[in-house]
């Protein structure tokens, strides 16, 4: 009985549901700032080398066990964005820090960061947040005025980091870019714990 109980608590108030935060504008996206002894690659995924370091870096940093598959699942083929470029960044002469950019399928003018990813050792130095906004200003310089990122309400730190960037929560049902099939009690608690969170951290903002 308490398994069932537990479960049902977690359905509903499900830390991972889905979450959207959006920036209305890119013209307010802070300029990225150099960083000594790193450097920025975009990469050709059909290489299989470059493939095999793309799940070295996405294992290592989430403690998956992904394969070629999953790749092309997330990646390659991923449903709901498509992918126009995937970076490779180098501390020194090791590739520590992966990302890509793309727009949305079903709202083309929109962009996204897709799949940021650290080697462990590589984290805490800052890396995350300049591979990200290498990412946006990329997109920035393609012409897209609108970005989107979606995350986890648990993920604190990427929340964190968007802000930073000028991202705003988007609660509102007007469009999704990927399907939502949160149930709609978990969705409200969701959308509550977001605009709480911002308005938290509008209140003291948080540098990460």
């Amino acid at each position: 009985m308490k398994r069932i109980i537990n479960n049902i608590k977690y359905k509903i108030f499900c830390k991972h549901s889905p979450l959207v935060i959006c920036s209305v504008d890119l013209k307010d996206l802070p300029k990225l700032q150099e960083k000594d002894s790193v450097q920025i690659d975009a990469i050709n995924m059909n290489d299989e080398n470059n493939i095999k370091i793309w799940l070295e870096i996405q294992n290592d940093a989430f403690k998956r066990n992904w394969g070629i598959k999953e790749c092309e699942r997330f990646l390659l083929k991923h449903p709901h964005v498509s992918v126009l470029n995937t970076y490779f960044l180098k501390l020194g002469n090791e590739i520590v820090g992966i990302v890509s950019n793309g727009f949305f399928r079903k709202n083309k003018d929109i962009g996204t960061a897709h799949y940021l990813g650290l080697r462990n050792r590589a984290q805490g130095k800052g890396l995350g947040k300049y591979l990200l906004s290498y990412s946006y200003n990329e997109l920035k310089k393609n012409g897209y005025k609108i970005c989107e990122a979606e995350t986890t309400i648990d993920r604190k730190r990427s929340l964190l980091i968007h802000f930073d960037f000028g991202f705003k929560p988007k609660v509102k049902f007007d469009y999704w870019n990927t399907p939502d099939n949160v149930n709609m009690i978990t969705r409200k608690i969701v959308s509550f714990r977001l605009k709480k969170f911002y308005a938290s951290w509008r209140h003291s903002p948080v540098k990460i």
